[in-house]
Parts: structure tokens; C-alpha cells; sequence
């Protein structure tokens, strides 16, 4: 679907530009496409469906870190099975979908940690932590240092 949306786009674009019909500039991107594929035998439309996807899950993560959010939830997004979605997830990122989720949860704790004055608690929540004691030991591992130390030092040494 996103290969044939592009390669609609530029025949419209063509219409537009070259003031062509639509079935003529339609002729125009098959005969260039064919050219394309003639010499790049390699070209892989799956992988393309599915870096596409794998775009659409790292946008949905994104605008849901602060919620509970699932896998399985992710992969229903994006049409794909649970551990499909890991395995690809994984593959094109080199982290699994739950260490991605924490890693930017913790980035937006950390600047939420040096511009704003709430509780740990209050901002471990905000960023999608639902219990308190977990977001320490999360905390703690990736940044060798606890939120309450990190607030106080408010050093940017721990490229947040």
C-alpha cells in the first residue's frame, strides 16, 4: 500500500506538472517502475510494507508512552502478530518494543526531572510508570543514578 500511494502520488504529480492525462502519466511510472525493478532485482516490496510499519509503531509508542500500552496492543496497530512484531521490532532497531518504550520514558522523565518541580512519583506516572518502585530501578540501571540524585546534580551528563 505505501509503494502504490507514492507511486500515485507521482503520477499525479506528473498530471500536474506536465499537464499529461492521468492514464498517460499512469503508463509513465509503470514503464519507469519496471526500469527500476529491471535493474534492481533486489528490491524487496516486503521490506519496504515493513519498515513502513515498523514506522507506524515507533509513532503510536510515541504518542502512548504515558499510557499502558502492550505488544499486542502495538502489533494490532500495525497488522502484524505479537512476536512477529518483536522479531521485526528488534531486527530493525536492535531493541525489543518494551526496552524502546522504557528507554523513552526515561528520557522524558529526565527532562520532565530538570525543568519541573513534581514529585518523582507524580512525574514516574506522567511518563507512563505505573508503579513508583519500578521507574527507580529503571532509572537507576540506565542512569547509574536515582531520579532524587539526577534532579539534584541537574547535570545534562546523562544525555537526557
Amino acid at each position: 500500500e505505501f509503494l502504490i500511494e507514492k507511486w500515485l502520488a507521482l503520477i499525479y504529480q506528473i498530471n500536474s506538472d506536465f499537464s499529461w492525462g492521468y492514464r498517460t502519466g499512469e503508463i509513465f511510472v509503470k514503464l519507469l517502475l519496471e526500469e527500476v525493478l529491471k535493474k534492481n532485482q533486489s528490491f524487496n516490496f516486503q521490506q519496504v510494507e515493513l519498515d513502513d510499519r515498523m514506522k507506524r509503531a515507533i509513532d503510536f509508542i510515541h504518542q502512548n508512552y504515558s499510557k499502558e500500552i502492550s505488544i499486542e496492543e502495538i502489533a494490532a496497530k500495525i497488522s502484524l502478530k505479537p512476536v512477529r512484531f518483536r522479531n521485526c521490532f528488534h531486527e530493525a532497531l536492535g531493541v525489543t518494543p518494551k526496552t524502546y518504550l522504557i528507554n523513552l520514558r526515561l528520557k522524558k522523565a529526565c527532562d520532565l526531572l530538570l525543568h519541573y518541580n513534581d514529585s518523582i512519583k507524580e512525574i514516574a506516572y506522567k511518563v507512563g510508570f505505573s508503579q513508583n518502585d519500578y521507574f527507580h530501578k529503571c532509572f537507576k540501571e540506565h542512569f547509574h543514578t536515582t531520579p532524587q540524585e539526577f534532579r539534584q546534580s541537574k547535570k545534562t551528563l546523562f544525555n537526557c
